[in-house]
């Protein structure tokens, strides 16, 4: 038996039960754990980022095997963290920004390796760095008032969109999001059925308390499996009879959808 070999194992072991901090640490320790650690114990690893382990990972941002390790990092209400540090993290696939006041453009415009953005009540960050994200899939704007059509008309990439309770994206550019599945319009009366006509890879669409939408855009979208039209009272049986592919309907107090218009919908789990 190879008893370098066995030792390999044993070490692989070992560290393969390390906690985030801990492997930070190792990695930290001298550069042939970081070697090790990146090129045999993990090919790529995303790893959920805590306050206390950002200035590690900044140490290590220069060194070997950064490609392999990625972070989602949660800044919800953090006041500590600021741009000096989180500007390093250009590992970063997912980052919380919820009512986070500390954060700017600054340090957010060198995040070019985001695909997860949530700004949800967030009044700090503006087009200048989120228009540098082309890379971001799923962006939260709800109840944003900050972010523009002069950046979201640049992340093509989007798949999925949250514009609940948002005052300032317009048609303009979502109607140029023609890759988003994923739309909640929940409380939004700036989106027409100008460009939600365009979205036709839409699978998922919140409309609840929505009065805008109408049945002219609706009913083009057949790849819809997911529509909610909680509290609304503008889509009628017209429009959702063509959305043969729903498979969850939410009507709860929605008196303008029966019983009797949905039973064509075999697939239909209806929610009320």
């Amino acid at each position: 038996m190879n008893i370098l070999s066995t030792m390999d194992d044993i070490l692989s072991i070992i560290l393969s039960d390390l906690s985030v901090s801990d492997l930070l640490n190792v990695r930290l320790s001298s550069k042939y754990y970081n070697t090790y650690v990146c090129s045999k114990l993990i090919k790529k690893c995303t790893i959920k980022l805590k306050s206390k382990n950002i200035d590690k990972v900044c140490l290590l941002n220069n060194g070997i095997g950064i490609n392999k390790f990625y972070y989602d990092l949660n800044l919800c209400n953090n006041t500590k963290i600021t741009d000096e540090s989180v500007k390093c993290l250009i590992n970063l696939t997912s980052l919380d920004l919820y009512r986070n006041n500390t954060i700017t453009d600054e340090s957010v415009k060198c995040l070019t390796n985001l695909s997860s953005l949530n700004l949800e009540s967030n009044n700090i960050i503006t087009d200048e760095s989120v228009k540098c994200l082309t890379n971001v899939t799923s962006l939260n704007l709800c109840n944003n008032n900050k972010i523009t059509d002069e950046s979201i008309k640049c992340l093509t990439n989007l798949t999925s969109l949250n514009l609940c309770y948002n005052t300032k994206i317009t048609d303009e550019s979502v109607k140029c999001l023609t890759n988003v599945t994923s739309l909640n319009l929940c409380n939004n009366n700036k989106i027409t059925d100008e460009s939600i006509k365009c979205l036709t890879n839409l699978s998922s669409l919140n409309l609840c308390d929505n009065n805008t939408i109408t049945d002219e855009s609706v009913k083009c979208l057949t790849n819809l499996t997911s529509l909610n039209l909680c509290y609304n009272n503008t889509i009628t049986y017209e429009c959702v009879k063509c959305l043969t592919n729903l498979t969850s309907l939410n009507l709860c107090d929605n008196d303008k959808i029966t019983d009797e218009s949905v039973k064509c919908l075999s697939n239909v789990k209806v929610i009320r």
